[in-house]
């Protein structure tokens, strides 16, 4: 590429307006002439976004002295053992005879923190207080409220590292995916700030068809109750919570049962940015314990949910129970993904989009490829580079770079997982083409190969 360029030295040699102390000139030497200053018809990846929106920083993991300091300063999260609990009206509180162990997935014996659920008296009181100050929230302007969550995106880059720890160890998120979502989380906050400032600030005038004059103007609902997954248990969390606060809502935050940790700082956070205490609550605990009492009662406006089809179900089907004006339920559920594969494809893009789908996050995603259709013409080729892809996997401790494949989270879903590749084995109509070897001995965690089977009906 760099010899087809009209500016490269093979090019330019025959070029007899160019005088020889230019051509032979140290490019290096040119290079720092111009003082480092960016092009400008080209946008420095901060501001790619546009003038609106800065975008979210990451970290450079190819470079082994960013990497190497990385490492040594998590060294002084490794020691800290988190207490967490529920956060009402700005106050954490805790139940000291019924704390649950939060353990590390990749090193069962690795306890990192303990976590003290709601009570429904908690959970009522956190609802109370939320409904009450939530007509303040409301006449907060919207470019108040955004500010505040533009300052919490400032403050989860300013804490990064910490949190990509936690991402680690609670989660077993491996450092490049840990990046993502902090950065995922930055990238919320900052998209609905920007949205309350431009879409939700004042009055919108639509079309009068016959000369009147029609205006609209969004404002919250009420108390939201915002219930998280574990597999992004932060940029989900934080979502769901920027959402409803950017729209002037209160907000009852109930993360999942497997990551408090990483929900309690951020919560924290958001406090910290200016969130008034009164309109934020966390409320960790049992999913099914909380949503009995919260969802039924007629305070809660909204609900924000990611995870299963089945309990979204359970949810709209509670909120559909209720008397009055319909609740809106915004629910994002799993499903079962599929890619097709013709014989226009280029098979090295398949392939490393194939294992990067499949077995990111150990296949912990929503949007994770459970099944491949290919065509028949190619599928031999195709399957086969597939398997010699996924072969060069490794699994293991998320806190190692050159991990791909972390921990499943907990073992009620490892053990979903065993049952399934039993069931699989006892298909006469599935077929095992590749497992990748992994050695049980050398891992105390939840882990779990990939598989590929070949399905013949």
């Amino acid at each position: 590429l760099e010899n087809g360029a009209n500016s490269s030295f093979v090019n330019q040699i025959n070029d007899s307006n160019i005088k020889i102390d230019e051509l032979i000139s140290d490019p290096l030497e040119k290079a720092i002439s111009f003082n480092y200053e960016s092009h400008p018809g080209i946008p420095l990846p901060q501001d790619i976004l546009g003038p609106e929106r800065k975008n979210s920083l990451g970290m450079d993991i190819s470079d082994s002295v960013i990497v190497s300091q990385f490492a040594d300063d998590i060294k002084s999260f490794s020691e800290k053992k988190w207490q967490v609990g529920p956060i009402i009206d700005g106050q954490s509180l805790f139940d000291d005879a019924k704390f649950t162990e939060v353990v590390n997935p990749a090193h069962l014996e690795n306890v990192i923190g303990e976590v003290s659920n709601t009570t429904s008296v908690q959970a009522l009181n956190a609802l109370e207080i939320a409904h009450n100050a939530f007509t303040e929230w409301q006449n907060v302007s919207a470019e108040k409220r955004a500010k505040c969550l533009e300052k919490a995106a400032d403050l989860l880059e300013e804490r990064m590292k910490e949190l990509i720890y936690i991402l680690i160890v609670e989660a077993g998120k491996i450092l490049s995916d840990a990046i993502a979502e902090v950065r995922e989380a930055v990238d919320f906050l900052r998209y609905y700030a920007t949205i309350a400032k431009n879409e939700l600030s004042d009055w919108k005038k639509l079309p009068g068809p016959t000369g009147e004059d029609n205006f609209i103007f969004f404002e919250g609902r009420g108390v939201f109750l915002c219930i998280s997954p574990w597999n992004f248990p932060l940029a989900i969390f934080i979502g769901q919570v920027s959402a409803a606060l950017a729209s002037g809502n209160a907000v009852l935050a109930k993360p999942a049962e497997q990551t408090p940790i990483i929900a309690y700082e951020a919560v924290k956070i958001l406090h910290e940015a200016g969130i008034p205490k009164n309109v934020l609550h966390l409320i960790p605990g049992n999913g099914r314990y909380l949503g009995k009492i919260l969802v039924p009662d007629n305070r809660i406006a909204g609900v924000a949910f990611t995870g299963s089809t089945q309990t979204a179900q359970i949810i709209n089907k509670m909120l559909a129970d209720r008397d009055g004006p319909i609740v809106p339920l915004i629910a994002e559920t799993g499903g079962l993904n599929a890619m097709i594969v013709d014989s226009s494809a280029l098979l090295e893009q398949v392939t490393t989009d194939v294992v990067l789908s499949a077995f990111r996050s150990a296949g912990q995603r929503c949007s994770a490829l459970r099944v491949l259709f290919i065509q028949e013409d190619i599928a031999e080729k195709q399957i086969k580079m597939i398997c010699g892809a996924v072969q060069e996997l490794k699994i293991g401790d998320p806190m190692h770079l050159s991990t791909d494949i972390g921990p499943i989270i907990d073992k009620t879903s490892l053990d979903v997982l065993i049952q399934h590749t039993q069931k699989m084995s006892e298909d006469e109509d599935s077929n095992l083409l590749f497992k990748v070897p992994m050695d049980t001995n050398s891992h105390n965690g939840y882990f779990f190969p990939p598989y590929i089977y070949e399905i013949q009906k």
